[in-house]
């Protein structure tokens, strides 16, 4: 009779676990206007000089595509590193950008966020 009702209980789980329930979202999922097509976004992973340093270079590859738009000329070269030893990690980042026109590019931060997860931040920016 124990073998039958832990059969039964076991079957029931099983059967419940398939069940085509819509889950909730995810706590930690980036937000819709980061695939938007207006403007242009721009991401860093974490910088080995800290949240500034990050975000600065999140603002500077969206007005690099905010450039690009424009049909600005733009030569960038970007050199990115990661480095492990013995549980140590470090990453870094350097970039150069020089940028020949005689357009002035003005743009504002919309909208930003930084996944918690992974601290990648995103920065949405549109030309003013």
């Amino acid at each position: 009779m124990k073998l039958f009702f832990s059969s039964l209980i076991l079957s029931l789980l099983v059967m419940s676990g398939c069940a085509n329930n819509p889950q909730p979202a995810e706590k930690h999922t980036k937000p819709l206007w980061t695939n938007n097509g207006e403007g242009a976004i721009g991401v860093c992973d974490s910088h080995i000089n800290g949240n500034a340093a990050q975000e600065q270079a999140a603002m500077d590859r969206a007005l690099e595509k905010l450039a690009k738009q424009q049909a600005v000329s733009i030569k960038t070269s970007s050199l990115s590193s990661q480095h492990e030893n013995s549980g140590m990690y470090s990453s870094g980042y350097n970039s150069a950008t020089e940028i020949n026109a005689n357009t002035k590019i003005n743009a504002h931060i919309k909208k930003s966020w930084r996944n918690p997860r992974n601290n990648r931040y995103y920065v949405w920016m549109e030309l003013d």
